[in-house]
């Protein structure tokens, strides 16, 4: 086995403290697949049981009850082994390859000092995607744009997935936002993104962007229950909605800062040529001393006063709007109504305590399509969700 390989389980070994208890929470950070799957069948048995000696931890068959390691299918234990480096208290939910071009759903809880999983039957990762012009027809979004890369039947079926599940009123906050398939986020970063959902003023209307790191993630991770996993890109693609969604009262206020400072731009360059104008004209009336000249120089320094009135207003109301503006990026009426019910700190992901608007689009996906896993990782948040508590949020004023 390769020095690199035997580096990644063998650090772990070294640390032999007690398992303690851990708030629930549901974990998307990646775990170690490569290495997991480089590992023969004997040393994977070799590795998994020596993991789970030194945490002190043990595997239970969340059907059966049954605990311990024998009999246990090398998905179940790749899922088991993926599992160990990550966080007391997580949820792992990972597609794990098997035979002929299949996928294995294998759930991990890790509860305490036990490793509670479910397992269920190898699959596809995707299904038969609808055409773009569908999904257009169906949802009532925008169009499906090739912009470096090509949408396919999987990624198609993917966001078919996420849609599907949002009420009208949801959806009528998204209408006509269209969705552009990228290979990679264009603004850079270190970080690897599935998705991102753009409002930039750089750009002519705001719209949903699809990497191809989606595609690989689906073949590790899901979302929602073994008997019916959802591709960890729909996920993704419900994340960014939620984001869309909350932002839908700020993308108005963005339009209308765009209104006023156009009306301010144009303002202030009718107020520069008039004072040109002017300025030339006292030259000609100190040359001339044409009196008809004198009086319009007059007029015109009289309505000067009215002319930089008008321009501070319109600079007023452009900073007002862009001070709202900016506010409501930072939190929108649902993710402020959120945060009332759900500190930051117990919001249900490590990604989701970083910012309010990050703990409202991973509750919103998992109370779409995982609620359970948002029942146990923020009690009482799916039913927040439900109410008009939630509902009265997503009303335009």
């Amino acid at each position: 086995m390769p020095a690199s390989v035997l580096r990644v389980f063998t650090s772990s070994l070294l640390w032999c403290a007690p398992v303690l208890a851990a708030d629930p929470i549901y974990e998307v950070n990646d775990p170690p697949v490569t290495s997991v799957k480089a590992l023969d069948d004997k040393r994977l048995d070799q590795v998994i049981a020596n993991e789970l000696k030194a945490k002190g931890l043990t595997a239970k068959n969340a059907a059966t009850g049954s605990t311990g390691l024998d009999g246990l299918s090398r998905e179940v234990k790749q899922a088991l082994l993926m599992t160990v480096s990550m966080k007391p208290g997580s949820e792992q939910d990972l597609m794990v390859e098997a035979a002929g071009g299949t996928y294995t759903p294998v759930q991990v809880l890790w509860d305490d000092a036990t490793l509670v999983y479910s397992v269920g039957a190898p699959r596809a990762v995707y299904g038969v995607g609808p055409s773009k012009e569908e999904l257009q027809r169906r949802y009532g979004v925008g169009a499906f744009v090739d912009d470096g890369a090509a949408w396919d039947s999987d990624l198609l079926f993917s966001v078919d997935l996420a849609l599907s599940k949002l009420t009208k009123e949801e959806l009528a906050l998204i209408a006509g936002t269209p969705f552009h398939r990228l290979p990679k986020d264009s603004k850079g970063g270190p970080e690897r993104k599935l998705a991102v959902y753009r409002q930039d003023s750089t750009l002519p209307e705001p719209r949903f962007e699809v990497y191809d790191a989606s595609k690989e993630v689906d073949r590790v991770r899901f979302c929602g229950t073994i008997d019916a996993p959802v591709t960890q890109s729909a996920a993704m693609v419900m994340h960014e909605v939620a984001h869309a969604i909350s932002r839908a009262t700020a993308g108005d206020q963005m339009a209308a800062m765009k209104t006023a400072r156009k009306a301010l731009e144009d303002a202030t360059t009718a107020f520069n040529e008039g004072q040109k104008k002017y300025n030339a004209d006292r030259a000609e009336y100190a040359r001339s001393k044409d009196p008809e000249l004198r009086k319009s120089l007059e007029a015109r320094a009289a309505a000067t006063k009215d002319e930089v009135a008008k321009v501070k207003e319109l600079q007023k109301v452009w900073q007002d709007l862009q001070t709202a503006t900016q506010k409501g990026l930072q939190q929108s009426p649902s993710e402020a109504a959120l945060l009332q019910r759900l500190p930051l700190n117990k919001a249900p992901t490590p990604y989701a305590r970083t910012l309010g608007s990050e703990a409202f689009a991973e509750s919103f996906r998992l109370w779409k399509l995982d609620r359970a896993a948002l029942d146990r990782a923020a009690p009482g948040i799916s039913t927040w969700f439900d109410s008009p508590a939630y509902s009265s949020t997503l009303k335009k004023p």
